[in-house]
């Protein structure tokens, strides 16, 4: 009698360890870019980075999965320490040649989770590497996947609604306005804001003979000041003629 036994799927076979767990992370960087692409709109150059980093990740990762070599694993470790440097540049000094990234930024909780997944990524790739091939049983991917799960879909809602800031207020250029510099239409703190009328006397002759001299000589006042010199006959100011009153007055 012949007793027939299928394939046990538990029989230990040759694999590289940690390289199933590396995968996983990889494609949930990946997607943590993905869902971040949108609000890195504004800024062309930036969105194009995080969709080929994301493509990166993902593709790494199920390269992984499909096809666990050595090579695999080289190339997961590399995508994901290159993600991770990336993201610790802008954290520390800012990337001054791409759009979007000249200033640094404080970390967020979706960058820092997308930073730490592909960390994991290139960690476990690397310790695959370095371990190389084991006799091991088929691995469980149940807990890897919940682990990815968990730390991607809350920054993929985080990074889908977060509102990329930059220290844009030194450069916006904005200028505030107060109601008198709207009402005159010059800048305030401007040249000619708070221009005063030239400061200048104005010598007026009074005749003490006749009173003849203008009532209204100093009645308006404009803000300037007069001097009021009286005339004395024998003499008269420079540049005003005398009058007939004027001269009645000297041969008195």
């Amino acid at each position: 009698m012949t007793i027939a036994i299928g394939l046990d799927e538990g029989v230990p076979s040759q694999r590289l360890p940690g390289l199933a767990t590396a995968a996983v992370m990889s494609i949930a960087g990946g997607a943590i870019h993905a869902a971040a692409t949108g609000v890195h709109a504004e800024h062309p150059q930036l969105a194009r980075i995080f969709v080929v980093t994301a493509a990166l990740q993902l593709g790494a990762g199920l390269l992984a999965l499909a096809r666990p070599t050595r090579a695999a694993a080289l190339v997961t470790a590399a995508v994901n320490a290159a993600a991770v440097a990336g993201w610790a540049i802008t954290r520390v000094s800012g990337i001054s040649w791409i759009d979007g990234l000249e200033t640094k930024e404080a970390p967020q909780f979706a960058d820092t989770a997308c930073a730490l997944a592909a960390a994991v990524a290139a960690g476990a790739a690397l310790a695959a590497l370095l371990v190389g091939w084991q006799r091991a049983r088929p691995v469980r991917l149940l807990l890897p996947a919940l682990a990815a799960a968990v730390l991607a879909v809350p920054a993929m809602i985080s990074g889908g609604t977060h509102v990329h800031s930059h220290d844009e207020v030194a450069g916006a250029g904005a200028h505030v306005h107060d109601e008198g510099e709207l009402a005159s239409g010059t800048p305030s703190g401007g040249e000619g804001a708070a221009a005063a009328p030239a400061d200048h006397t104005h010598d007026t002759v009074v005749d003490d003979g006749s009173g003849s001299a203008p009532s209204d000589a100093t009645g308006a006042d404009d803000g300037h000041t007069h001097d009021t010199v009286p005339a004395t006959p024998g003499g008269h100011d420079r540049g005003i003629p005398p009058t007939a009153s004027t001269c009645r007055a000297w041969r008195a």
